[in-house]
């Protein structure tokens, strides 16, 4: 993995879709960044390649094609930039390729640790297959049916406010460790933690046994206090782990990347599921907007980007990710929205 990008010039962003791939490239102009050109291809994950690099590879040459700047040198990506202008100096990905993560959401209340961990799982290209809480009235053995007929990719087991329930919280960890020995090892879903924090060891010695298990800050440490931030972050991770998995020659490209790749919903989404940094917000979120999260230009870029508004519902043919999300007029990328 690469620095940050506050020292790049040029700016490669990839974008992996179920049907096309997209190659965007961003450069210095009169001391902004702006937008250069896009290559598009089909995206290559299904027969024959099973693999998203000749995807990227046609589309960066198209890119190269449109453009006239020089990208590649011998069918490989010219990274870091040279001196006559050719190549990039920096990369950065995002992925929307592929059937969308099934996931089951596990807590307490419905409106409270549930619906925390609903918002979660909405930042991310998900499908809520399956939800479990207290008032939950199926009797266990209908509700680890109900678990194994849902066939998760992902579980997010939340509930309890810090040094709070345990009972309740135990009750979940019985109920998964049992459809977990059920499933056989290759079809066990990963599952991310993010209930009272003073359970998290013995939860995840229990469940680690049996799969994968992400640990991330309570979701609910205060009964009127969310906190999704740092649950995003954990969540990115173990989105990319279980993709890596079903997306051939996805993982080959972390080494060159400045950020980590990110699913295009987490990358570009809406302010209220996605809080500051280190920011606690009182439930319902912290308003209205968009922010993005790999072109962050308080984090990453000392340069501004200015982008221009489209119609609402108005898909852009050389973006990324999905079109419900629109541009915001002539602002710095620190409140970025989606085409």
């Amino acid at each position: 993995m690469t620095t940050s990008l506050v020292d790049a010039e040029s700016v490669l962003a990839i974008e992996i879709g179920s049907i096309h791939t997209r190659a965007l490239l961003f450069d210095v102009v009169d001391g902004q960044y702006r937008f250069i050109g896009a290559g598009r291809a089909p995206t290559t994950i299904h027969s024959p390649f099973f693999d998203i690099s000749e995807g990227i590879h046609l589309a960066i040459s198209n890119l190269q094609n449109i453009t006239s700047r020089v990208l590649l040198e011998e069918s490989r990506l010219i990274l870091p930039g040279k001196a006559d202008g050719s190549g990039v100096d920096q990369v950065v990905l995002t992925y929307t390729a592929g059937q969308p993560l099934r996931v089951v959401i596990m807590g307490l209340l419905e409106d409270v640790s549930l619906e925390s961990a609903r918002r979660l799982a909405s930042s991310a290209h998900t499908i809520i297959t399956e939800a479990i809480g207290l008032n939950d009235r199926r009797p266990p053995e209908a509700q680890i049916d109900a678990l194994l007929r849902a066939k998760p990719d992902l579980i997010i087991l939340s509930g309890g406010t810090d040094q709070g329930a345990s009972r309740s919280i135990a009750k979940n960890v019985d109920l998964l460790t049992f459809a977990l020995q059920i499933l056989p090892r290759e079809k066990r879903p990963e599952i991310i933690y993010a209930g009272n924090n003073a359970l998290t060891t013995p939860v995840k010695d229990v469940l680690s046994t049996y799969t994968q298990v992400h640990v991330a800050p309570n979701l609910r440490p205060e009964i009127d206090v969310e906190n999704l931030s740092a649950a995003q972050e954990v969540l990115a991770d173990a989105e990319f782990h279980i993709r890596s998995r079903q997306i051939g020659g996805l993982q080959s490209y972390r080494s060159i990347l400045a950020v980590e790749p990110l699913s295009a919903p987490f990358a570009f989404c809406p302010d209220d599921s996605l809080p500051e940094p280190h920011q606690q917000s009182k439930q319902g979120g912290s308003g209205g907007g968009f922010r993005c999260r790999q072109f962050d230009c308080r984090q990453r870029f000392s340069r501004q980007i200015r982008v221009k508004r489209f119609p609402d519902g108005h898909r852009l043919r050389y973006g990324a990710g999905f079109a419900k999300y629109t541009l915001i007029r002539n602002q710095p990328v620190v409140a970025c929205s989606h085409p």
